[in-house]
């Protein structure tokens, strides 16, 4: 069942016209979803960045760790020649640009985790907005349906009325008993349908909780509703 059919007026329309965004709220679901996927992405990308960052900071790291130890074992031999050089010698200069390096670096990896930071709230804002968004929906589908069904409770409640009225002329003539006054159980009973010998009731207080007893629109409608909440499961979690 497409969702758009549970909104009124989506019915005088043939599915084919009928476009999300002729549904604002389903409209809004969609475009929150796009929006938490694209998130997820920049985000991805930006966690990318880092880990490239962090890759090339240790690399200089270790790099500059092997700079300090020729540096130390040049000091030990200047030492013991009792040298004292009176320009930077060349394992100096391989320990500071190593330094600078690092130091470079390190700052990128820093300004790349504040952009992760960034994007990982914007994430968690998208994530927000669809989930607001699915209440809204819940909201306009649960106020659509409940207008639906009034109406369907006024037009039974018109027809049972009219059948009365003809009972005066033609009581004789029918079984009364096939028609029986509303209740207080709200139970339903089909006027044409028997089994087993029994009335059938269309709407029957004893399974109305009951998914399994819940007639094919009502499991159609259901069956939607869990789609389009597993889109946005998807895009909270992201693909690995």
């Amino acid at each position: 069942m497409n969702l758009k059919s549970l909104f009124r007026g989506a019915q005088d329309i043939r599915p084919e016209n009928v476009s999300v965004a002729d549904v604002p709220e389903l409209a809004a679901v969609r475009f929150c979803i796009a929006n938490v996927v694209q998130a997820r992405e920049a985000l991805a990308i930006i966690e990318a960045e880092k880990e490239a960052a962090t890759a090339e900071l240790n690399e200089r790291m270790e790099k500059h760790g092997t700079a300090q130890s020729r540096l130390a074992d040049r000091i030990k031999q200047l030492a013991q020649d009792n040298e004292l050089p009176d320009r930077p010698i060349a394992e100096m200069e391989e320990v500071n640009r190593f330094a600078l390096h690092v130091s470079i670096r390190r700052e990128r990896v820093s300004a790349c985790e504040a952009r992760r930071k960034e994007a990982a709230a914007a994430l968690d804002a998208r994530i927000r907005e669809v989930e607001e968004a699915w209440a809204v929906l819940g909201k306009a589908i649960s106020e659509n349906l409940l207008e639906d069904y009034r109406a369907a409770v006024l037009a039974l409640r018109d027809a049972h009325s009219k059948y009365l009225a003809l009972g005066d002329h033609f009581s004789k003539k029918w079984n009364s008993s096939l028609w029986p006054f509303f209740n207080r159980k709200l139970a339903i009973l089909d006027p044409k349908s028997t089994k087993d010998g029994e009335r059938v009731l269309l709407i029957d207080p004893r399974f109305v909780h009951l998914p399994e007893r819940w007639p094919n629109c009502a499991r159609e409608v259901l069956a939607s509703i869990d789609d389009l909440r597993s889109e946005i499961e998807t895009a909270k979690r992201g693909t690995n």
